[in-house]
């Protein structure tokens, strides 16, 4: 898709898929990123140009080459990246408007009890950045398969709940990286639920009377044919007198097999940093530990431990945008507009994405989605 973007009749059908209503003229003076028609005749023709440059192999220099030979746009290589780095904010706000439009006639929770909501973030490199220059944080509506909204930050960027906002009932899914007694209780205090893989060294945990639980003292006494699901309390840093979070913790073995990856991940590890795996590491290798402030009357053990495999949807998810929308080709450099390029890329993703979800829900006899998950329904053996 990202080719026909050059081609006048794609180029109008994929106007037809911005943001009902939005005025790109008005919204390109607002922002900033359209000033004055210098080279580059409308709002229309810079976006043509921010998408062209931002999702085609194509350097500054073939895009100016390029729009001079369609007629689009007289400017330098030079004009080019300036006016491009006055994009940014323009693309972010038209991603935010797609995102919106994309949520808002899949919110009903008729399909599930909860709206569950995968929470994480990848890395982004461009050219001679190094590794993980960039991070996009991601929230991704599992049940209607298709993110509800990105944040962009540098690689120092931490990865937090913080960053999106649940609605009342909403479910926020995370792995061992969002297991935060401050990220829980934003969760909480917002009317959401949350459920996070739990690390060894992750947030404190108590029992219910107000003592310290001991993980390694409690991974001595379990056997590998235990699941354990039993309440905790997570205590507030600096709670200023607000109650610990009630939560409650899931432990199960991975199998032999997955607890023999498990215990070379934690011996590698280890050993990356000169040291030796601890036996208490190496017993938590073994097993999965959950955290969630589901209650069990609202959702059984087997349950929750099949939504959170379902987490890999947002890996598959992230996979697409690298491989199919090149989230990771950046020749850009400069920093703003090395954003302005992926804000470009994740307009043009959204939009291939409402296209291709249109398509399946037209499909006459189209199955279930595999990634629909009913709370209410009956556990199943794991």
């Amino acid at each position: 898709m990202t080719q026909n973007l050059r081609v006048d009749k794609c180029w109008s059908e994929l106007l037809e898929r911005l943001p009902a209503g939005l005025d790109l003229s008005e919204t390109a003076r607002h922002s900033g990123a359209f000033e004055r028609a210098r080279g580059v005749r409308s709002a229309e023709d810079l976006l043509r140009l921010a998408l062209v440059y931002g999702t085609t192999p194509l350097s500054l220099r073939s895009t100016v080459a390029w729009a001079l030979a369609q007629g689009l746009a007289e400017i330098s290589d030079v004009a080019l990246l300036f006016r491009l780095q006055g994009c940014e904010a323009w693309l972010q706000n038209m991603v935010s408007g797609l995102l919106s439009q994309a949520v808002q006639p899949l919110g009903s929770h008729s399909v599930v009890e909860r709206r569950v909501r995968l929470i994480d973030a990848t890395v982004v490199s461009g050219p001679g950045l190094g590794k993980g220059s960039w991070r996009l944080h991601a929230d991704y509506d599992l049940c209607a398969g298709r993110f509800m909204g990105f944040e962009l930050s540098d690689r120092h960027g931490s990865e937090s709940l913080e960053r999106f906002e649940p609605v009342p009932g909403d479910l926020f899914v995370g792995d061992r990286y969002y297991a935060k007694a401050r990220q829980l209780a934003h969760v909480v205090e917002h009317g959401g639920d949350f459920l996070v893989r739990r690390g060894l060294t992750s947030c404190r945990l108590q029992h219910p009377d107000g003592r310290a639980l001991d993980i390694g003292q409690l991974l001595k006494t379990l056997t590998p044919d235990q699941t354990l699901d039993f309440p905790v309390l997570v205590p507030l840093p600096e709670a200023g007198g607000r109650a610990p979070l009630q939560a409650r913790l899931i432990m199960r073995h991975i199998g032999e097999e997955g607890a023999a990856r498990g215990r070379r991940r934690a011996q590698r590890k280890a050993a990356k940093n000169g040291q030796t795996a601890s036996d208490k590491r190496l017993k938590a290798a073994e097993y999965i530990m959950l955290l969630t402030s589901l209650p069990a009357e609202q959702a059984s053990t087997d349950q929750l431990l099949q939504i959170y495999r379902l987490r890999w949807q947002i890996e598959l998810a992230f996979k697409r945008l690298k491989s199919l929308m090149g989230l990771n080709d950046l020749l850009a450099k400069d920093p703003r507009l090395v954003r302005s390029c992926l804000y470009a890329k994740l307009i043009l993703a959204l939009i291939t994405e409402d296209i291709t979800s249109k398509v399946l829900d037209s499909f006459p006899s189209a199955p279930a989605h595999p990634s629909t998950v009913n709370l209410a329904a009956p556990a199943a053996h794991l």
